[in-house]
């Protein structure tokens, strides 16, 4: 009888036991169970590539801890991601400015048409301020504008922009130097001349156009931005100002070759007339009908017998 009274109390405390423990595990579940689940499913997304996936931190526990310290490192993959695919993509858009370029030279034949298409080629691939050709004179004495592309283009070409080779400016030290110089912040460079025309400019590169020691120009490139100009982009700035003294050269060569191929069929051409000729006064007359399609001014004089001189005159 007094067990079958205690029946009750033990069925209350067996269900009541059961209840707690199910209660502590369901406590447990939504304390533990599912973060760490939900955790692992946002680690195999981040994993698949989606980048912007976080954790909810609701804790302050090991679990909120280890949800905290994913997103630090999800923070820092994906910057660090972010920093590969422009690396990438500033890699990609220099190997086809220079493959751009060099397709350039080998199918233009002007070299100011290959000018303009270079400059053109910088400030659109990488968004620069301004792109500038400046050549030596012949006399080496001065570097003058020849070609750009910019805002500053249009207004540096009126005024037949110049400075002297040597000069208080990196476009002057350049020349002088044969030497890249690079101002990643113009303000703090003492050689930057300030142009009113480039008002904006932050920094500049300065690559010189030479062959060897002989300095045929200078590649100047200015942005809006400080520190523009990474290690790889001066590379590839000093690629392409090595294109353009090669194109410069090779096509020198080519008009060189022209000229020399139009004297010989001229000389072969006098020679066949002049052979053809019957008389004195014929030859002097075809000579000096061929020395006057010469670029120069041509006199022709004829000693005569009694010393007295005759003149042709084919100007």
């Amino acid at each position: 009888g007094q067990i079958s009274s205690l029946a009750p109390f033990y069925i209350f405390f067996v269900l009541s036991t059961l209840m707690a423990t199910g209660l502590v595990l369901m406590f447990g579940i939504n304390r533990v169970i599912k973060p760490l689940r939900s955790l692992s499913e946002i680690t195999r997304g981040f994993a698949d590539g989606d980048w912007n996936r976080r954790a909810e931190v609701l804790s302050n526990d090991e679990v909120g801890l280890l949800a905290s310290s994913f997103n630090d490192m999800a923070d820092e993959l994906s910057s660090t991601y972010r920093s590969l695919e422009q690396k990438v993509d500033e890699r990609t858009r220099q190997i086809y400015t220079a493959a751009e370029v060099a397709q350039n030279i080998t199918t233009l034949s002007n070299v100011d048409e290959m000018l303009d298409k270079t400059v053109e080629l910088i400030v659109q691939q990488f968004g620069y301020y301004q792109a500038s050709v400046f050549m030596l004179d012949r006399s080496g004495k001065y570097i003058e504008f020849k070609t750009g592309f910019g805002s500053a283009t249009k207004d540096l070409n009126e005024m037949k922009y110049r400075m002297e080779v040597g000069s208080s400016s990196i476009i002057g030290w350049v020349s002088k130097n044969n030497q890249t110089r690079i101002a990643s912040d113009v303000l703090d460079d003492q050689l930057h001349l300030k142009n009113e025309l480039l008002p904006e400019g932050r920094s500049e590169a300065s690559v010189p156009i030479s062959i060897g020691n002989l300095v045929l120009g200078v590649l100047d490139v200015q942005s809006t931005q400080p520190n523009a100009f990474s290690p790889e982009t001066i590379v590839l700035l000093q690629t392409l100002a090595s294109q353009i003294a090669a194109a410069i050269q090779t096509m020198g060569l080519a008009e060189s070759s022209q000229v020399n191929f139009e004297e010989i069929e001229r000389l072969y051409r006098s020679s066949r007339l002049i052979a053809e000729a019957n008389s004195e006064v014929e030859i002097l007359k075809i000579s000096g009908q061929i020395l006057g399609e010469s670029p120069y001014p041509v006199i022709v004089f004829h000693l005569e017998r009694d010393k007295d001189v005759r003149r042709f005159d084919n100007s």
